[in-house]
């Protein structure tokens, strides 16, 4: 009995661990056939919805920005490029991840110590900013040995001025978004910029590209823009202006050249300037583009205006004797001065002479409306239309309103204000014989005819009289050119300061044409606030105007009209003496 108890005790004590173990071995086969089923599912029946997913976060869809087009001069030259660089994009949440990365990046950008940790900041939920744009090579080197993840290189463009200084206020400038700014990058960014393409592109973990998968949009490259500058002539123009101005310790001044049959401007110099390439640390003053938008008194620059007014209706011809004496003339309670006692003037010396009084007695023959629209159909008070951006149309007030005094100072460039392109087309105007003539920045190799608006006979007798100018006796022989004739006027204005004409601040200018018999070339000259002893237009202006002019024809190859021994205004006769201190 004893051993049937502990038989039965031993096969009732198996029995449980068995079932266990068969229960066990049954759960685990069954774990691994799903497995198993799952595997077969995944890498067959799923691989096609999985491998759409995994495309999915790594594909994705960019911008693709066009090179910009260039800005040349009139002969092929460049004046504005776009070379590639690498800028240096993030993903701020990727980024964040990796704190212990900051200052090594930092380093390699040339960052201060917690400028990453502020954009993140600042950036906080987005998926994209910009780290650095436009990196120097060793930058982007450094940053892409680095191989931290959500940071990458992005291909960019930096635009580059190879004229620098010098045609900065005509090309103007784009900021880092290549977006045109100043100048001509601003007037015609549209056309520059061209449209941006689209593509499909793979890109790992880190957010390199690392396989263009789809050209979606071909983007289109911008234009070029053909200007109409000739950049011999703007350096010549730059180099004088910016010599004019140091030598007069003068606060600024334009340089305006434009080639009289076409209308388009071949120099346009502005003092101050900068460097485009590197603003920084420019004022704002820098950036302002004078010859367009910096509005002026012109002073006696105006006569010329008020006489062809008498002229066109008959009032006068340049043998008209004007009474300038006793040196001034009383205008109720306003005085208008000659700087000396002229006495008995002819129209004609009155202009080369530059006499207030005289030009004063001349427009007191004038109704208002006379004198206004002559100055209307010079182009003063409306916008040039060059092209450049922020043109002003300087201030011509309706002749409804004028008082006798108000015509009587504008006679002689006062109760007006100009601007220097402003003045050169005016010029123009005289050296095209009364055509009207469009200006233009850009490049426009066709005559234009324009509306013949003053009377070509009186036009020539108006110039004529401004050739005396620059003759010995006039207020500008340092204006004269060897070898060509030249019909010009100075102007010498005070300028309005704390609300009142100052005795003490000026602007000189010149504007004139040559060679006057068949003029090709008009040029404008206007120094702002010289202050180191000399102030008349003739003086700070005339020599900036003399050797623009001189320069500018001989590179044109335009014939001399004056033989070595003619008669007619030659250096000896400036070296001699003779200015006329006036307007």
């Amino acid at each position: 009995m004893a051993r049937r108890k502990n038989h039965q005790k031993f096969t009732s004590s198996r029995r449980p661990g068995g079932a266990r173990r068969f229960f066990a071995l049954t759960l685990v086969l069954g774990i691994m056939g799903l497995l198993g089923l799952r595997a077969f599912q995944l890498q067959v029946a799923d691989h096609n919805f999985l491998q759409g997913q995994a495309d999915a976060r790594s594909l994705r869809t960019i911008t693709v920005q066009p090179m910009r087009g260039m800005i040349t001069d009139r002969n092929g030259r460049p004046l504005a490029v776009s070379a590639p660089v690498d800028s240096v994009a993030a993903d701020p949440v990727k980024l964040a991840a990796s704190p212990t990365r900051f200052r090594e990046l930092e380093k390699a950008l040339g960052m201060g110590r917690g400028e990453i940790q502020k954009k993140l900041k600042r950036y906080k939920g987005k998926r994209f900013m910009w780290l650095k744009r436009q990196l120097v090579p060793e930058q982007a080197e450094k940053v892409d040995a680095l191989n931290i993840a959500g940071v990458w290189l992005k291909r960019d463009f930096k635009r580059y001025y190879p004229f620098s200084y010098m045609a900065s206020h005509v090309v103007g400038f784009t900021g880092t978004d290549n977006v045109g700014l100043e100048g001509l990058e601003r007037a015609y960014d549209e056309a520059l910029r061209g449209v941006p393409g689209k593509q499909r592109v793979l890109k790992d973990m880190t957010g390199r590209i690392i396989e263009r998968v789809e050209n979606l949009q071909s983007g289109v490259p911008g234009e070029n823009v053909v200007s109409s500058i000739d950049s011999r002539l703007q350096y010549i123009a730059s180099r004088e202006l910016y010599t004019a101005v140091k030598k007069h310790k003068a606060r600024g001044g334009s340089v305006v050249v434009l080639d009289v049959n076409t209308g388009e401007i071949l120099a346009m110099a502005n003092e101050p300037g900068y460097n485009p390439n590197n603003r920084k640390g420019v004022s704002a003053r820098a950036f302002q583009n004078r010859a367009v938008n910096y509005t002026y008194e012109p002073g006696s620059t105006m006569k010329t205006f008020t006489i062809l007014s008498a002229l066109s209706d008959n009032l006068v011809n340049a043998e008209s004797r004007i009474d300038t004496s006793p040196g001034y003339l009383q205008i109720g309670r306003f005085t208008v001065h000659d700087h000396t006692n002229m006495g008995m003037l002819t129209v004609s010396l009155v202009l080369k002479k530059s006499s207030n009084v005289g030009a004063a007695k001349i427009a007191d023959r004038l109704s208002n409306e006379r004198m206004w629209k002559t100055l209307d159909l010079a182009g003063f008070g409306h916008a040039p239309g060059s092209g450049l951006p922020g043109e002003s149309k300087g201030r011509l007030p309706n002749y409804s309103g004028w008082k006798r005094s108000e015509k009587i100072t504008m006679a002689y460039g006062y109760h007006i204000a100009v601007t220097p392109l402003q003045l050169a087309r005016a010029y123009g105007v005289i050296a095209r014989g009364g055509r009207q003539f469009p200006v233009t920045i850009l490049k426009h190799e066709e005559p234009v005819d324009g509306e013949q608006v003053f009377d070509p006979k009186k036009v020539a007798q108006l110039t004529r009289m401004l050739e005396g100018v620059v003759e010995k006796g006039g207020t500008a022989p340092l204006a004269a050119v060897d070898h060509y004739q030249v019909a010009g006027k100075t102007g010498t204005a005070h300028k309005i300061k704390h609300g009142a004409y100052s005795k003490k601040d000026y602007v000189g200018s010149f504007a004139g044409f040559a060679p006057s018999s068949h003029p090709r070339l008009v040029v404008a000259v206007m120094i702002d606030e010289p202050s180191n002893g000399k102030h008349f237009g003739g003086d700070v202006a005339g020599p900036v105007f003399r050797n623009v002019m001189a320069e500018s024809l001989r590179l044109l190859n335009v014939e001399p009209e004056i033989g070595p021994d003619s008669p007619s205004i030659r250096r000896a006769d400036v070296r001699s003496g003779g200015v006329q201190h006036a307007g």
